[in-house]
């Protein structure tokens, strides 16, 4: 069993000190790999927004931040641990932070933005059409 986000910015993510260090990354081509025994937390390469398979958000992106060019997958793959969710989620939102971008995350069918001061507000995301 696994879970997705996807991570809206307006810059790549470039090297891991974007991502939360609970536990080591290793990278390889681009890609960062957090792992544990029954988990990993799988950081992809960023892509551009014309390049991604991005999904009926990506209008709500650009209206909420019109500057984001970039789109990044965050993937638990194997047990969906608590320590698992939290270097994902906590990723997620470092990223989103740092890059000046937002969170959509397919489970809660949300847009979760960073408002300045880190708090996140989530907003339902528009239906598929």
């Amino acid at each position: 069993m696994g879970m997705d986000m996807f991570v809206y910015t307006e810059s790549p993510v470039e090297d891991s000190s974007v991502l939360v260090h609970l536990r080591e990354w290793t990278e390889t081509g681009g890609t960062w790999v957090c792992k544990s025994k029954n988990w990993q937390v799988v950081v992809n390469g960023s892509q551009t927004l014309e390049a991604a398979d991005a999904g009926p958000e990506r209008d709500e992106v650009l209206r909420i931040r019109p500057r984001v060019r970039f789109q990044t997958e965050i993937n638990i793959e194997g047990r969906l641990s608590t320590e698992a969710m939290t270097v994902a989620t906590c990723s997620a939102q470092k990223v989103a932070f740092r890059l000046h971008g937002l969170i959509f995350d397919p489970q809660l069918e949300a847009l979760i933005v960073p408002l300045s001061e880190g708090p996140f507000a989530r907003i339902p995301a528009p239906a598929a059409a």
